[in-house]
């Protein structure tokens, strides 16, 4: 009787098992900055329902703004958003392959990821931007040095420093070095050299 109703609890559990798997769904957010037509919808709604589509939302239009984590070099864009859900597994990456092969959703213009996926993605991405982008501003700055008011002040010291060099008294005694002294004439050795004495000539 125990072993019974331990087999009971057993195939109870196994059984909610299979409802609990039978029940989950794989929810993903697609973005796309293409234009939305019905026929490229309904193109889209295709791909999902190979997966055992359960829902697929209209698609939301945000804001036109930068994108530089999802959608970089692009510039200010119309995005749309998209969720969607499905009972068969999946991953982005084959939803995104499949949306490219079968709805002629250009690769550049789709990003698809799980809800959970999504805010580490766009910091990762955002972040990596934000860094190029400072690094680019920095060289900016660099190279725009003129028209500041360090430029301006560098200016006026260089030509301070060429005036003065320009009009300096031809006339004032440079101070003098080592290098300046007369150089006596006399050998350390003596006051003067010493006289060869003259062959005496011969008599006759």
């Amino acid at each position: 009787m125990l072993n019974t109703r331990q087999g009971l609890m057993t195939m109870k559990t196994f059984t909610e098992y299979l409802t609990e798997a039978t029940d989950k769904t794989y929810d993903f957010k697609i973005k796309t900055c293409c234009e939305l037509d019905k026929d490229k919808l309904d193109a889209m709604e295709n791909v999902l329902k190979a997966y055992d589509m359960v829902s697929m939302s209209k698609p939301k239009r945000l804001p036109i703004k930068e994108h530089p984590g999802e959608f970089p070099n692009r510039g200010p864009i119309e995005v749309h958003v998209i969720e969607a859900s499905v009972k068969m597994p999946v991953t982005p990456p084959q939803i995104k392959e499949m949306m490219k092969q079968r709805a002629g959703v250009n690769e550049a213009d789709i990003i698809v990821y799980t809800k959970g996926q999504e805010e580490s993605y766009v910091a990762d991405q955002g972040a990596e931007a934000e860094g190029a982008l400072l690094e680019k501003d920095l060289e900016k700055s660099d190279n725009s040095e003129h028209g500041t008011e360090k430029f301006k002040n560098n200016m006026l010291k260089d030509l301070e420093s060429s005036i003065k060099h320009e009009y300096a008294d031809p006339n004032k005694e440079k101070g003098k070095t080592s290098n300046d002294l007369p150089m006596g004439d006399k050998s350390p050795m003596g006051s003067t050299a010493n006289k060869k004495p003259e062959p005496k000539s011969s008599a006759r």
